[in-house]
């Protein structure tokens, strides 16, 4: 009697076994002919089970459904995160088994994943749609850590989308990666400036400026901090020595213009204008003498010119 008991038990399991099993079969049948609906259920139901659960073959089929479901047209807008879904399937299924016989596959979906969620997040920024712009753009980052140009695309979408924190992490993280674009610095500046955080943003714009001298946003940026402090004699100071340090940058020489004009042409705090200084005059000639010396160094320096002609 107790070794019929024990048969009866030892079927019962094997019958369970099976009956899971089955379900990682019947979600690939109804993967077959694409009806995703249904291979979602089957799939989910053997990845929470003890019995499949540790297949690499369960997570590989649960990748492909949910590829197949972003993919789809007509079941994607049910299922928002598939995608995440799918990037996660593959991860376990080459966690459980990193030789595996799909894992060729695996790199090539997973890359085809990856780009599907880059085109859709580029859209959304263009958009203006910035929190689903960075959502998609953290996908993408966290498969490839070292992707400077996508963890720049992190940086905007959070910038956009009022994100101050990580967007302050992430342009931090690219000044230590030394990613190569003033962006950064002007970026991250701009979140100290709007916080009021002045000094920070000069730390942040003067760090900017050491790796890109000519680069006349940073310059701007500068003059407009030490502008804001009312102190002209500290703000030509600032440029004069930029000036002898670099005298073939012209975006010293056009900021230096810009500084003289100010002087010549005051304004309050609400832009109006104010009473000119008796030597206005001589204000106006030095800035443009400053906006000459731009061209002379670059012709083609639109900012100058365009004052010039003003």
């Amino acid at each position: 009697m107790k070794h019929l008991k024990l048969i009866i038990a030892l079927l019962i399991i094997a019958t369970a076994a099976n009956a899971q099993k089955s379900k990682v079969q019947t979600a690939w049948n109804y993967m077959k002919y694409e009806e995703w609906d249904k291979a979602q259920i089957a799939i989910d139901e053997a990845a929470q089970n003890e019995q499949t659960i540790g297949s690499a073959k369960t997570w590989v089929y649960r990748g492909q459904i949910y590829a197949g479901i972003m993919r789809s047209p007509k079941y994607a807008p049910n299922y928002p995160a598939a995608a995440e879904e799918a990037l996660k399937s593959y991860k376990k299924a080459m966690e459980i088994d990193p030789k595996n016989e799909w894992s060729q596959d695996i790199a090539i979906d997973r890359a085809g994943i990856l780009n599907n969620i880059f085109n859709k997040a580029l859209t959304a920024f263009k958009a203006k749609d910035y929190e689903k712009a960075l959502s998609g753009f953290e996908l993408v980052a966290a498969s490839d850590v070292k992707d400077t140009a996508v963890i720049f695309d992190c940086a905007l979408a959070a910038d956009g989308a009022k994100q101050t924190e990580k967007a302050k992490g992430y342009y931090e993280k690219l000044i230590a990666m030394n990613y190569s674009s003033a962006s950064i610095y002007i970026g991250l500046s701009n979140i100290y400036l709007n916080e009021q955080k002045d000094d920070k943003a000069m730390e942040i714009i003067n760090s900017g400026l050491t790796k890109f001298p000519e680069n006349a946003d940073l310059s701007n940026m500068k003059m407009n901090l030490i502008y804001k402090k009312g102190d002209n004699e500290m703000a030509l100071k600032a440029l004069n020595d930029a000036i002898a340090k670099d005298p073939k940058n012209a975006s010293n020489y056009y900021n230096a213009g810009v500084l003289y004009s100010r002087i010549a042409n005051p304004v309050d705090d609400k832009g109006k204008p104010k009473a000119k200084p008796a030597n206005a005059e001589e204000m106006i000639q030095k800035a443009i003498e400053n906006y000459k010396k731009a061209l002379e160094i670059n012709l083609d320096y639109f900012d100058a010119n365009y004052k010039d002609r003003k």
